[in-house]
């Protein structure tokens, strides 16, 4: 009797445990998505950034007042450009803080911006402009710039043969050869990268392709023996 009580409880310990995991892991899924929307929402409509930033907005050691003297961000082009994170959008965020990072290939200029989630709703409540040096990313953003102009370098640092998933799942996985390689010139195309937690470490990065505000294309890196490498593409 006593042996069935300690597995009876034991049963139901175990179901609430996994009961509290998996609603951390849903928790964790949900604001990932929500602030991952509401971000590239945020870019993508300038003319509403306004309602959605906590004033007083600090800058730097100053601070704005209020809308109208809010200026918003734009992206250098967004009907084209590129996230990186070091995981799947949807588990991108797991608190209702979170910081995100523009750079910019052309001006060499990188704001860090800080968001949190009052409520249901996230808005910004301070951005920072600091120097490149400091990047905690500058590793994979000098990687990415050689990556783009350099042929050979960027097929020394993919992985053949590399699979490529087609949105069709009844289209079967292509596997692509360096005699079918297409250059891929990420810095030239997308001049500024958008960062999702920036300073996070991982030997991974994906990055997110936006054409005309949809997601087309994903690509995956894996950093091995401090090296960056190419390593599978996705289709959307």
């Amino acid at each position: 009797m006593g042996n069935k009580f300690l597995e009876l409880n034991g049963n139901r310990g175990m179901k609430r445990i996994v009961l509290i995991i998996m609603s951390v892991l849903l928790a964790q899924n949900i604001l990932g998505q929500e602030f991952s929307s509401f971000y590239i929402d945020f870019m993508l409509r300038p003319e509403q950034q306004g309602s959605k930033v906590k004033f007083p907005l600090r800058v730097g050691e100053s601070t704005i007042r209020n809308s109208r003297s809010y200026k918003p961000f734009l992206l250098t082009n967004p009907n084209d450009f590129m996230i990186v994170c070091s995981d799947s959008l949807s588990h991108s965020v797991s608190t209702n803080e979170s910081w995100t990072a523009l750079y910019s290939y052309h001006t060499k200029q990188l704001i860090k911006q800080q968001f949190i989630k009052s409520g249901k709703q996230w808005k910004l409540s301070q951005y920072k402009t600091e120097p490149y040096s400091t990047m905690y990313q500058k590793e994979f953003v000098d990687f990415l710039a050689q990556f783009s102009i350099n042929k050979e370098f960027q097929i020394n640092h993919t992985i053949f043969p590399l699979p490529v998933t087609r949105p069709n799942p009844k289209e079967k996985k292509k596997l692509l050869l360096p005699r079918d390689w297409e250059h891929l010139s990420f810095a030239k195309i997308y001049p500024q990268i958008v960062f999702l937690h920036p300073d996070r470490d991982a030997n991974n990065r994906k990055i997110y392709i936006y054409q005309m505000g949809r997601l087309t294309q994903v690509f995956n890196f894996i950093r091995i023996n401090k090296q960056w490498y190419l390593i599978e593409k996705y289709e959307k």
